[in-house]
């Protein structure tokens, strides 16, 4: 048994008590998956830092990729697609966007601004001893303050895609995005000249000068005909020569090169769907370097600055792997980077399962967001993950609806809950957006599917699978189905113009509610406890409400405007309904059935959110994200009931970063006070036991940040499992929950 400052036994009982009724609200935190493109690596030229850029902004590493942080605040919801460190501070970066321009930050990413110049689509950067470079898609810009400010250094209004930088020379070499084009400065910039004899026409992605010769570079890219994918020059550009190799894959897109900081001839390719490739010398003779790799589809190559063979490599679709054998093996350092668009989520409380859809497949955790894998569809070409739907009955019956690259889709089923997966059917029209089961007989099950050749309908089963029917919904594109509760014959379907009914489970539908015609309607939700309330998420005019079960609809989005609603997510709780909307400018929740909306985003890393749904029998929400995974918030109905007091101390415990903490570090948590306290803090494990004591002291009113080094009273690391941070103020307590890996 534990005690709290005033006596009073801690039984493990108490401790999920107060675990699942927190004091306040708590902000999103991320659950993972812990996956995603990671679009460009860095390291600071001490070789301790490491920085990603994925699609949803900058991650930062401190102990070679085994935990990752994000480093986002400041920058714009916008792809990174460019990073340099500076040669000098590692806590100087300069991160590139697609579509946002160039930012600086001086604190190793904790904050961001914008520089000023350059251009709004960046490809590359690189570091010199005085200058930062940018190769963007108007051109060559420079930086000589810091990455403060850049002005146009050359070949403006071409699209340069790579750039590096020779050292021993200070030439500069640019890969452009016309077939076959790279250009050379021996003037910083200044001036460029030709430098493509011997490239032919193919597309270069990459350039990188040997770190040891001042006359050696390497390009690659997609060659297409006789064309090469991958090329030398000795010669500093005057003529180049192609790199073949009987191990090769046949048809290959070289996507970035890496040297070993020790020694040139020793070099490192990432190939796009083939993984990594390695030479010893100089590339002569290669072999295949990416044992371990999960993700063959390589995006970016980064060798650790002063140590031989340990590089690490970004992914499409699972983030960031490590080697520090040159590549005879790798492993998954992934911990921490949320890079996917996330959406749809779906969770089975019970078996604490999770399943995330996204856009390279579906992705489960078996462990309530600990740890995650790719199940074992990954789909068609270019093939997204849409509608994730578990059966309420039976959680080793799930559905899922895709979308891929040839406007199509399928029905997927899983029955082992989402472990593997088989295309159950293939509607005749296009991709399927929405997958719902009948709660009250899950033998039926319905699938929203857009126009192809054929128009946008309902595909519906009633016998679990074993056959499918369609319903055309007419010239338009099926997007979303909800089920009225207690009426499981009823339907209302969301499409690209407006409400369609079905009163016969789905065997028919017709128009209603005349006044959403025209509209795109991406998702519908009923209030359980009044039937009358119906809510509805437009493309272009936030939510719409009805209060006579859909037969007219009127706007009900005060506080939001007329923004893009994905997802719509409803609770009955006491005194009234909890309402979550997931939209294009973030979350917003109302407590009143819509009549006003306010903004519930604190913590999210990006505010394009996807999806949005109530976990079953817990007082949590999670959302899907664009470009950050999947989110949690706790405690989101503190406070709907009517006449609920306020607490005495109001106190907010933050989310513990980073959660799981893998290896040796530190757990970083926020806590603020509405009031000056006197504050116990306490680390305990699942059994109520108190492991370690952080401390009783008088804190300040605000924000506070609390440190625990994931060690115990004795000062010997904490095993693996999962562990409650609480913290005690005026009888009031708040706790969070954080994982150890070791």
């Amino acid at each position: 048994m534990s005690r709290t400052p005033d006596g009073r036994t801690l039984t493990a009982t108490m401790l999920l008590l107060a675990f699942s009724s927190p004091v306040l609200a708590a902000p999103w935190q991320p659950i993972g998956p812990w996956y995603g493109p990671v679009n460009v690596l860095a390291y600071a030229a001490s070789g301790t830092v490491a920085y990603a850029g994925t699609d949803a902004g900058v991650y930062r590493t401190t102990d070679d990729g085994l935990s990752w942080q994000p480093r986002s605040e400041g920058l714009p919801a916008a792809r990174v697609t460019a990073l340099a460190a500076s040669l000098a501070d590692p806590d100087l970066v300069i991160a590139g966007t697609m579509g946002s321009g160039l930012h600086r930050s001086t604190d190793g990413g904790l904050s961001w601004t914008p520089a000023a110049g350059g251009h709004s689509d960046v490809g590359d950067l690189v570091a010199t001893a005085t200058a930062f470079y940018a190769g963007t898609a108007g051109g060559v810009y420079r930086s000589t303050d810091g990455g403060a400010t850049f002005t146009p250094s050359g070949l403006s209004g071409l699209d340069v895609r790579s750039i590096t930088h020779q050292a021993l020379s200070g030439n500069l070499f640019a890969a452009l995005g016309i077939a076959g084009d790279a250009r050379r400065s021996t003037d910083g910039g200044a001036t460029w000249i030709p430098a493509s004899t011997g490239l032919g026409g193919t597309n270069l992605y990459t350039i990188a000068a040997h770190p040891d010769s001042a006359a050696v570079f390497y390009t690659g890219g997609l060659g297409f005909g006789s064309d090469r994918d991958l090329y030398k020059t000795t010669n500093a550009g005057l003529n180049w020569q192609p790199i073949l190799s009987p191990n090769f894959p046949t048809f290959m897109v070289v996507n970035d090169i890496a040297f070993d900081p020790t020694g040139g001839a020793r070099l490192h390719i990432g190939l796009f769907g083939d993984g990594v490739f390695r030479t010893t010398d100089g590339g002569g003779t290669w072999s295949a370097a990416g044992a371990g790799i999960g993700d063959p589809e390589v995006q970016t190559l980064v060798a650790r600055p002063g140590v031989s063979g340990s590089l690490l490599c970004g992914t499409l679709r699972r983030a960031v792997y490590g080697t520090a054998n040159a590549g005879a093996s790798w492993a998954e350092r992934a911990v921490g980077i949320s890079g996917l668009t996330t959406f749809a989520v779906a969770v089975h409380e019970a078996t604490n399962r999770i399943w995330t859809g996204n856009q390279t497949g579906i992705v489960l955790s078996t462990d309530a967001g600990a740890s995650w894998a790719y199940s074992d569809f990954e789909g068609d070409i270019g093939a997204r993950a849409n509608a994730v739907a578990p059966d309420p009955v039976n959680p080793a019956i799930v559905w899922a609806g895709t979308a891929n690259a040839f406007f199509k889709g399928d029905v997927l089923l899983s029955t082992d809950g989402g472990l593997h997966w088989a295309i159950d059917y293939s509607p005749s029209g296009g991709p399927i957006f929405d997958v719902v089961v009948d709660p009250t007989d899950t033998r039926y099950v319905y699938a929203a599917f857009s126009i192809d050749v054929v128009p946008g309908g309902i595909a519906r089963t009633t016998n679990g699978g074993a056959s499918w029917g369609e319903v055309s919904l007419g010239p338009v594109a099926g997007l979303s189905i909800a089920i009225q509760p207690g009426l499981p014959a009823r339907l209302l379907a969301g499409t690209d113009n407006g409400l369609r009914e079905s009163t016969d489970r789905g065997a028919s539908f017709h128009q209603i509610a005349p006044e959403m015609s025209g509209f795109t309607i991406w998702d519908v939700a009923f209030a359980a406890s009044a039937p009358g309330l119906v809510w509805a998420g437009t493309a272009t005019s936030g939510v719409y409400r009805s209060t006579d079960g859909g037969a007219s609809f009127a706007p009900a989005n005060a506080g939001m405007g007329n923004v893009e609603v994905h997802a719509i997510a409803v609770r009955d709780v006491p005194g009234g309904r909890a309402l979550y909307a997931a939209t294009a400018n973030g979350v917003y929740r109302s407590t009143d059935d819509g009549d006003l909306w306010v903004s519930a985003n604190e913590g999210l890393l990006v505010t394009d959110v996807r999806a949005a749904i109530w976990a079953p029998g817990a007082d949590r929400i999670l959302a899907g994200t664009a470009g950050a995974g999947a989110w949690r918030q706790d405690g989101t109905t503190t406070g709907v009931e009517d006449g609920a007091a306020p607490p005495a101390i109001a106190m907010h415990l933050g989310t513990p970063w980073p959660n799981p903490l893998a290896g040796s570090g530190e757990v970083a948590f926020g806590l603020t006070l509405a009031h000056p306290s006197r504050v116990a803090i306490g680390v305990y494990d699942t059994t109520g036991r108190r492991v370690r004591d952080l401390g009783t002291m008088l804190r300040p009113s605000g924000p506070t940040i609390v440190r625990w080094d994931g060690r115990d009273a004795a000062g010997r690391a904490v095993a693996s499992g999962v562990y409650f941070l609480r913290c005690d103020a005026a009888g009031e307590a708040t706790a969070s929950t954080v994982t150890i890996v070791r």
